[in-house]
């Protein structure tokens, strides 16, 4: 309602939430008058959008865990890596000749020992209290680019040669992709790349993507400069964008063969 100007700014204040109240008792009694079998139809309608994208979500995930296949060795694989040195080929020898591997790394990494002191008397002094740990240093697996993700790659990435190698052979009419998915600060994508190269896989086969935001700070910084530098396309997409490429990719539609994809972690059956 419009007060008259003499009520000033605090009368039409009070006059909007007197509305605004009003309003909301309107649409209260509204609610009330909806049945019991609306409130049950809309619920159940909700809940099958969250059943269906939930397991279309899965279906995507399950998809993107099994593009990455196990491969068996190709020839140059066994004439060029010796064998015995790989110690899933030792404990289990069943597995030589079915599963593609490449060395990419001296293994195994040594374990060192650090001992930190606790706490200071009043005076300043040492307590004499000190905590004792173990590192696990794969930092030192290789002095090319070391960390936990060449381990993984040792088979990932022998896979997708041993996969490459197949299709030149099979004459195929579309390259093969590897999508390598992490944070624009990741290990991940820049071990892939780099070792991918060593192996002399082409610039083409390789892609990055950085689906995750990442702080922006100096290592990040680094790391996304340096993944950008290193042969093999790269790219920035947001959540739903990578989720239809991935489908899309992993799915070979469009015409181009079913991409292999590398998820975030480095997780996959090879």
């Amino acid at each position: 309602r419009m007060l008259p100007a003499r009520y000033g700014v605090v009368g039409h204040a009070c006059a909007a939430l007197l509305d605004c109240f009003a309003q909301c008792s309107s649409i209260s009694r509204t609610m009330q008058r909806i049945d019991k079998s609306s409130v049950l139809l809309c619920f159940c309608a909700g809940l099958a959008v969250l059943t269906l994208g939930g397991c279309a979500f899965r279906g995507l995930l399950e998809r993107i865990v099994a593009s990455i296949k196990m491969m068996p060795p190709t020839a140059k694989q066994l004439k060029e890596e010796a064998l015995e040195a790989n110690p899933l080929y030792r404990w289990i020898p069943a597995m030589r000749g079915k599963l593609a591997w490449r060395s990419l790394g001296k293994f195994p990494t040594p374990v060192h020992r650090f001992r930190v002191p606790l706490g200071a008397t009043a005076e300043g002094r040492s307590s004499g209290n000190e905590v004792e740990f173990w590192v696990k240093r794969e930092d030192l697996c290789s002095e090319t680019y070391g960390g936990n993700k060449v381990r993984t790659l040792q088979y990932s990435l022998a896979s997708f040669e041993a996969h490459v190698e197949k299709c030149k052979t099979n004459a195929c009419t579309s390259r093969p992709r590897l999508l390598t998915l992490g944070s624009p600060g990741s290990n991940q994508i820049i071990a892939t790349k780099l070792y991918a190269a060593s192996l002399g896989l082409s610039d083409d086969c390789i892609e990055g993507y950085t689906p995750i935001p990442d702080d922006p700070e100096m290592d990040n910084t680094l790391n996304y400069l340096s993944s950008l530098s290193l042969p093999g396309k790269q790219f920035r997409l947001g959540h739903l964008r990578l989720c239809a490429a991935a489908l899309r990719r992993s799915s070979g539609s469009g015409g181009e063969a079913a991409a292999w994809i590398l998820p975030p972690g480095g997780n996959n059956v090879a």
